[in-house]
């Protein structure tokens, strides 16, 4: 299961271990984490706080539990592209797993084009594997299909894979829509590789 833990607003991080730790022993598999972004636009002294409250989360987690941090990239609009790169160079070097665009219920939105590409930049100059998960009002795969034309582009025809890659929307149609998508992909994917070997 997925447990979502924080508001944004920073928790102390013992706090947040604790939290964590309840969590893992409910069954959580997942937990994901707001990144403190109130805190950070406190003060960008503030960042040894928010890397010690995503380090605790890491912590927590272990080798076993995967760590997503929510980045809410609605609330970094009208701010400086840096701050958010800056944001997500925090969340990778802390331990997360994957950057999440927002959290889907945030009055200001969910994903967009714009920030999505600034993830999808830091996670390529990562020195280890970090993936993306874009969340927002996605209905069809028509509304998901350019994000995932964006991370073929700056990540690689590889990314659009599980590990890499993935989708957080409510919507029941999507669903089906996108196991459709990923087939034909896939299938794609294996012609090309029959090509280059020359079958």
């Amino acid at each position: 299961g997925v447990r979502r833990t924080d508001k944004g607003g920073g928790a102390d991080p013992d706090t947040v271990f604790e939290d964590v730790g309840l969590a893992i022993q409910d069954g959580a598999t997942q937990i994901d984490i707001v990144f403190p972004y109130l805190t950070l636009f406190a003060g960008r002294e503030n960042r040894i706080y928010v890397r010690d409250m995503l380090k605790a989360c890491r912590q927590a987690c272990g080798d076993d539990v995967s760590m997503t941090t929510i980045m809410e990239t609605s609330v970094f609009k009208g701010l400086s592209e840096q701050t958010l790169r800056f944001a997500c160079q925090l969340a990778i070097e802390n331990g997360t797993d994957f950057l999440m665009t927002s959290t889907g219920v945030h009055e200001k939105g969910g994903a967009d084009l714009i920030t999505a590409a600034v993830l999808m930049d830091e996670i390529v100059q990562a020195d280890r594997d970090v993936g993306i998960i874009v969340s927002g009002d996605f209905q069809f795969n028509k509304d998901v299909a350019p994000y995932i034309a964006l991370a073929q582009m700056v990540m690689g025809g590889h990314s659009i894979h599980p590990y890499y890659f993935r989708v957080a929307a409510s919507s029941e149609a999507l669903l089906p829509e996108l196991l459709s998508m990923a087939a034909k992909f896939e299938q794609s994917e294996n012609e090309e590789d029959v090509q280059r070997i020359g079958f």
